[in-house]
């Protein structure tokens, strides 16, 4: 690492890597060239049509639970607030089949909940009606799901990355505050873990998701962070799937012969290290417990959820992509009303060779070249 010093005169200087760099007016240049431009910048009023506000409608039917609705105001585009207005006092009709069964109370500012309770196969429709809004309205179903859902196979790949030398930093604890430094050699490896879920197809659901969930380390369970791809398996071929915050989603027009097979595939990384030949209990490995469930879900989730994942994905894609527009079944107004189903749960955990769970707290590697002294 080759050290620069300013040069005083401010000329032009050649570095003792070859490069040329300058001095202060090269600096004091370009201080001014900014100061011009930006005298440049020109204040645009917008001269369009603000438009007015519609209602929001977000909910979710669930067997076995009662139905809640939040109702909140749309927000213009070009406004400063990054806060969504709730809508209360509102009128919810619940339609059951067809069928008017109750209107809806309001539990919370903005929350509407049923005494009703749904049960799978049920059509269900809401019509909404507030102060200052188009009256909307939505429908949706709630989805059977398949009850011989089932674990099929497990399989493990260990891919070697690299081998190196550093510095290891060990802490007792999560401050910091006693860290011990040692020359080590160290390995790094990723696994592969490969788990398959099957299930058969009925005629009822088109829709389906599998939910993975994670458990961290205060013991919650969130939308897993290992979990890098899935695939629906058809014999030899396969059709690559979407993973979006900890949901797969797929529809059965891939099934073979009325079975789904999919395979989720979780990408654990580990370390090792070495003192003198000698491994070191302090290893890096991991061990995480993950849940997996079968939801079955109507159409207006599923593409609910697909444009979703497209929609937060579209920076990634580049800025002159085609823009995403989320799905949304709301007559009148915008958001979704849907229906899940959720079906069995496997609970399962996944251990890399190299885990043990006395290894201190902390531990972090900087190589050489990064250890500043």
């Amino acid at each position: 690492m080759n050290l620069k010093q300013i040069n005083p005169t401010g000329r032009l200087r050649q570095t003792s890597g070859g490069r040329k760099t300058f001095g202060f007016p090269g600096v004091a240049f370009s201080f001014a060239l900014l100061l011009v431009l930006a005298s440049c910048e020109t204040a645009v009023e917008f001269t369009g049509q603000e438009t007015a506000p519609l209602l929001v409608l977000e909910s979710v039917a669930r067997p076995g639970e009662p139905l809640q609705a939040s109702l909140t105001a749309s927000r213009f585009f070009l406004s400063q607030t990054d806060t969504f207005a709730v809508v209360p006092g509102a009128e919810v009709s619940l339609y059951v089949g067809g069928q008017f069964r109750e209107t809806l109370a309001e539990t919370a500012p903005g929350i509407y909940t049923s005494a009703f309770v749904p049960s799978q196969g049920q059509s269900l429709a809401l019509e909404i009606s507030a102060d200052g809004f188009e009256s909307v309205s939505a429908e949706t179903s709630v989805s059977d799901v398949p009850a011989d859902f089932r674990w099929e196979d497990s399989s493990s790949l260990v891919l070697p990355l690299w081998e190196d030398s550093g510095t290891l930093l060990m802490a007792s604890d999560s401050t910091w505050s006693d860290v011990e430094y040692r020359s080590v050699d160290y390995e790094m490896q990723m696994v592969e873990f490969s788990c398959t879920f099957a299930f058969g197809d009925i005629p009822a659901t088109e829709f389906y998701c599998l939910e993975v969930l994670q458990q961290a380390d205060d013991s919650t369970w969130n939308a897993s962070a290992d979990l890098s791809s899935a695939r629906l398996l058809a014999g030899s071929a396969y059709e690559d799937l979407d993973v979006y915050e900890g949901r797969v989603l797929f529809a059965d027009e891939f099934f073979r012969d009325g079975t789904a097979r999919v395979q989720l595939d979780f990408d654990l990384m580990e370390t090792a290290f070495y003192e003198n030949g000698e491994r070191l209990p302090d290893t890096d490995g991991q061990r995480i417990s993950v849940r997996v469930r079968l939801l079955g879900v109507s159409e207006s989730y599923y593409y609910w959820q697909k444009t979703l994942a497209a929609f937060n994905g579209e920076f990634a894609r580049g800025v002159f992509s085609e823009p995403v527009q989320v799905y949304s079944n709301i007559q009148g107004g915008i958001g979704i009303f849907g229906g899940v189903h959720q079906g069995a749960e496997y609970e399962f955990t996944l251990t890399t060779p190299w885990y043990n769970p006395d290894s201190r707290y902390g531990r972090e590697v900087l190589l050489e070249e990064d250890v500043w002294y």
